[in-house]
Formats: C-alpha cells, sequence, structure tokens
C-alpha cells in the first residue's frame, strides 16, 4: 500500500468511527458463523436479467436498494413489475431515496423528504405492511444529521464504509465492501469471507449491477456466481438485511 493509499484508508476508518460514535442504534453481534448478505443499489435492470436467474439457481435472497425516480444517462432501472416480482419470490425491497438524493450535494432534510417520497410510492406498490425497512444512502454519503432524521423510519442505515460487521454495531451507520471498480475478483472475495470468519461477523456486499460488460459500479455474472458458490461451499448462510438482523436479534 503506498503511503497516500494508508492515508487515505487511515482517513476513512477515522470518519467511519467518528460517524458511528453519534446517534447511533447499537446491536451486539454474537454469531456461531458468519453471514453474507448480497445488496444491489439503485437498482439497474441488468441485475434483474442477469443477477436474478443466478439468485434463484441457488435459492438466495438478497435486498435490492431502490431509487424509484432516479434519472440517469447510462442505462434503465428497475420497474414497478420487476420490483413486485422480486418482492414476491422473497428478495428485501429497501430504501434508497427516490431521485438518488445525495446528502453532500444537499441536506438531510432534503434526503429524509426523498426517501420519504420514496417509502411511499414503495408502499403503494407493495402494500402497507411492505414499505422498505433497510435504507441505504445514495454514493455512500452520510452525516450526522442524517442518520438522526431517517434513523426512526428504518431498522438499518448502510453505508459504503468498508469493514466486517461484528460486536457493538451501529445499525444506523451499517459497513459494507463495494463490489465494484474491480474489487470482484475471486482473490479479493475470497478474503472477504476469510475476514468475516474470523471475526464471525455480519459481511455485506453491494453491487449495482450484473453485466457481461459491467461498468465502474456493475459486476461480472461470474462474480456474482462465484460468491454465491463460495458461501455454498465454506456452508456461510446468505440472507437479506432484514433477514440478517432478525436472526442476529433472536442470537
Amino acid at each position: 500500500m503506498t503511503t497516500l493509499n494508508l492515508i487515505r484508508s487511515t482517513l476513512r476508518q477515522t470518519k467511519t468511527l467518528w460517524m458511528g460514535s453519534f446517534y447511533r442504534k447499537p446491536v451486539s453481534i454474537v454469531l456461531d458463523r458468519p453471514i453474507v448478505s448480497m445488496t444491489f443499489d439503485d437498482v439497474p435492470l441488468s441485475a434483474y436479467q442477469y443477477g436474478l436467474p443466478i439468485l434463484q439457481e441457488r435459492n438466495v435472497k438478497a435486498t435490492f436498494y431502490v431509487a424509484l425516480n432516479i434519472q440517469a444517462n447510462d442505462g434503465r432501472f428497475l420497474g414497478p413489475n420487476e420490483i413486485q416480482e422480486l418482492h414476491e419470490q422473497g428478495h428485501e425491497i429497501g430504501g434508497h431515496t427516490s431521485s438518488h438524493y445525495s446528502v453532500s450535494s444537499g441536506d438531510a432534510n432534503g434526503l429524509a423528504v426523498d426517501a420519504e417520497k420514496n417509502r411511499a410510492q414503495l408502499v403503494q406498490l407493495l402494500g402497507n405492511n411492505n414499505g422498505p425497512k433497510s435504507f441505504s444512502f445514495p454514493y455512500g454519503d452520510i452525516s450526522l444529521t442524517a442518520k438522526k432524521r431517517l434513523q426512526g423510519s428504518y431498522q438499518s442505515l448502510r453505508s459504503s464504509r468498508p469493514g466486517i460487521n461484528h460486536g457493538s454495531t451501529d445499525l444506523n451507520c451499517l459497513k459494507a465492501y463495494s463490489l465494484g471498480a474491480g474489487n470482484s475478483t475471486r482473490a479479493h472475495i475470497t478474503e472477504l469471507l476469510d475476514k468475516a470468519e474470523q471475526k464471525n461477523g455480519w459481511l455485506i456486499l453491494y453491487s449495482h449491477g450484473v453485466s457481461t460488460n459491467p461498468g465502474r459500479y456493475d459486476i461480472l455474472p461470474e462474480a456474482l456466481q462465484c460468491i454465491l458458490s463460495e458461501c455454498d461451499r465454506r456452508r456461510i448462510p446468505m440472507l437479506p438485511v432484514i433477514r440478517a438482523l432478525e436472526l442476529m436479534r433472536k442470537s
């Protein structure tokens, strides 16, 4: 690791510790074996087209953090029909704001309003008891005020801060590892699963799309297959975020 990368890593870890020190929703994670949650942000249609069949093949359920009114020039995103089908198949539909609102370019109040708009639309689509219980911050942008504004609306808030969730964990700032931008090699996946096993912790992975021609935030179908097959080989349960949380609260 270069000096610059080491400084960046240290600053990121320091900010993560600081961010998790206020407006906490603590949970004690004590597991006999690690848990892995596969999650998708935004969500590009390719996650449904190419990712869903792979998940179905191994009967694995994932969490899809959807932004119903996201606007982008680089592809299509899940629509009501795909979201309903994923929900009916047992996958978790989480919140990701309506327009992919960034707290860095806006503010916590705007984020809360946009998130509530998305929640209301998902409740209308999926039913009163099926609104999103898990939330992922767009771009991973998080602030203490944003944590405070959203903590009463969701059971968990996921950041993009890398790390394994174990011991005393802040549900308002869950850690997760990105699989985009070349981070989905077999060696990297193996390294992350090794860390989860060493700590008997909760490993949350996130991507956006699943494509044979992946963009910066997407993964290849082979990478998703690798994650599922390696977890199966190691007998590591794969659960949506809300189900993993339910299991930990019972333990």
